[in-house]
């Protein structure tokens, strides 16, 4: 919960009577109040709302809710409290703001019961909203998809959230709204995107849907053909991009329309290569539908991260293939990073940062060694002395193996287990540096000698651990706070041997994928989804499909 709300409740008939007290005192006319509901009515309104046959968690919040209370109303009060009601339901109304349908909370049947007076209808009004709020809350802080269930990647623990407690507290406070506006997650993140998913919904209301494009031939300057045309008006239309008028005609590809749709392709996150092909057909025949539909899943993923993540923690997206380094809610340092294939893909989770280890020994996963590594050696038998990679008999009291005795294809066949590792090193898989969250999942983050790979727009090349492109300035920011200076680490750097470096204190970590934000430029970008996730939880977002996580091994 956000925030535990303790305050010792006074029942709606007492607080009518202070209020009445007043009235006389002050020899004011005292109004006819509308007459509240008793016990009874409150219960058989609870046993109407919820139908014939009740959703078992809501018909359990609901009679936990009242029947802790006595099966009193929750919200009835005098004129003052009609006016929190009323701000409670206009903050439903408005839930759309959050990815969140607003009908599914019956705002228009709240007004009609708020105008009535007679004790049905009050009665039907308290239950209503008590009905509304216990399911906003949750879907507003817990959001509405399974991640684990639909993602076999993510392995973020689910939000925990008491919808019961939170209202029944909530309901004996004054300004009930503004507490309740505080469940939504706090993140700049999911503020920038939820702004941006309204700015669509207007969209959306206007009937302002951009044309598609369809499928046809590869475009690229010099060409002229009828789909340069759509594509100007589809570039045009969304507005994101500045598209200058064509010089000759709207169905020739001139460089300023190649300009425009590299900027778009970046924004779509793939290959900005100013061409259309069929990667830039499917991204620009994403519906309007389909995007609004895909941000509200990008809240979602938000609504996975704790509140108060810590004063310095490090965030990647996987799917922005971006690392932040953010202190004090600010994000102090920004670099490109390199994700796990397709096939071996990074997952989703949180841990800590404890230390960090100088020109490392990669230690070979075997698994990847016998798929990938061996077969090298076996075709060029100079390869594991160029690389570095030593032979061991083992992980117990190991020796080394000369490479002239070591039977690499025993070792492939699994008969014998060798323990193959690189040396520290300029060829060394690790780089210089790798920072360490100790996990299930032997991912971490790491230097790597393939520094070209940092130009890709693409960047799905590891097998599973996350490539930084500035590690030594990453390491500097992590030990100057404590009291490391540029030039110690820049030693370290230059060292040959491997050195852990214990950190005072556990930086965390958060390894999320999001493939909707809003950049440092206020601009609404999208990634490709490199690993699918999106496209099954889009499909069967709120469907329950249990799967067992797979086995994983971390690398490079």
């Amino acid at each position: 919960m956000r925030r535990v709300i303790r305050k010792r409740r006074t029942t709606p008939r007492v607080r009518l009577l202070h209020a009445v007290a007043v009235l006389l005192a002050l020899g004011l006319p005292v109004l006819a109040p509308a007459i509240e509901p008793p016990a009874q009515c409150i219960a058989a309104t609870v046993d109407d709302v919820l139908g014939a046959q009740p959703d078992p968690h809501r018909s359990e919040a609901l009679r936990d809710l009242y029947g802790s209370q006595a099966w009193r109303p929750a919200w009835l009060e005098t004129a003052r409290s009609n006016a929190d009601l009323r701000a409670l339901i206009e903050l439903l109304e408005n839930a759309g703001r959050h990815g969140l349908d607003p009908d599914a909370y019956r705002p228009a049947e709240l007004r009609r019961c708020l105008a009535a007076t007679t004790p049905e209808h009050r009665a039907r009004l308290d239950v209503l909203l008590s009905d509304a709020l216990l399911r906003y809350s949750r879907d507003v802080r817990t959001g509405g998809a399974n991640f684990p269930a639909l993602d076999r990647q993510w392995h973020h623990d689910p939000p925990r959230f008491d919808a019961v407690a939170f209202i029944d507290e909530l309901a004996g406070q004054p300004d009930p709204a503004r507490h309740l506006a505080e469940l939504p997650p706090p993140h700049e993140g999911y503020r920038r995107l939820a702004d941006a998913l309204a700015e669509l919904e207007r969209r959306r209301a206007a009937g302002n849907d951009w044309p598609q494009v369809p499928a046809g031939p590869v475009l690229e300057v010099g060409d002229t053909h009828p789909h340069v045309a759509l594509l100007r008006t589809r570039l045009t239309r969304e507005g994101a991009e500045d598209v200058p008028a064509p010089v000759q005609s709207p169905e020739f590809f001139d460089r300023p329309l190649a300009e425009a749709l590299r900027a778009a392709q970046r924004r779509f996150g793939i290959a900005a290569d100013g061409v259309l092909g069929p990667a830039t057909r499917r991204a620009l025949n994403r519906t309007l539908d389909e995007r609004i539909e895909q941000v509200r899943l990008n809240l979602d993923r938000w609504r996975w991260l704790p509140d108060d993540p810590g004063e310095r923690y490090i965030l990647v997206n996987l799917a922005r293939f971006r690392l932040d380094f953010i202190e004090n809610g600010e994000s102090v340092m920004t670099q490109k990073v390199i994700v796990g294939q397709p096939y071996l893909s990074t997952p989703a989770f949180a841990d800590e940062m404890t230390y960090l280890v100088f020109n490392p020994y990669w230690e070979i996963p075997p698994n990847l060694g016998r798929r990938s590594v061996v077969p090298k050696q076996l075709e060029n038998p100079d390869y594991f002395r160029d690389m570095g990679i030593e032979i061991l008999s083992g992980w117990q009291d190991p020796k080394p193996v000369p490479l002239a005795k070591a039977d690499l294809e025993a070792h492939q066949r699994r008969e014998i287990n060798y323990r193959l590792r690189q040396a520290p090193g300029p060829r060394n898989a690790l780089g210089r540096v790798k920072f360490m969250f100790p996990n299930e999942f032997n991912v971490y983050l790491h230097d790597t000698p393939e520094r070209e790979l940092f130009e890709r727009d693409v960047r799905t090349f590891s097998s599973g651990c996350v490539r930084v492109e500035r590690p030594q300035d990453l390491a500097g920011r992590i030990l100057a706070a404590q009291g490391w200076s540029a030039a110690d680490v820049e030693a370290r750097f230059q060292g040959k041997s491997d050195q852990t470096i214990p950190l005072d204190s556990p930086v965390p970590v958060y390894l999320g994928y999001w493939t909707a934000w809003v950049d440092d430029d206020g601009r609404l970008v999208y990634a490709d989804d490199v690993y699918g996730r999106d496209e099954k939880l889009l499909a069967e977002r709120y469907a329950g499909h249990p799967a067992a996580a797979p086995d994983r091994e971390g690398s490079g």
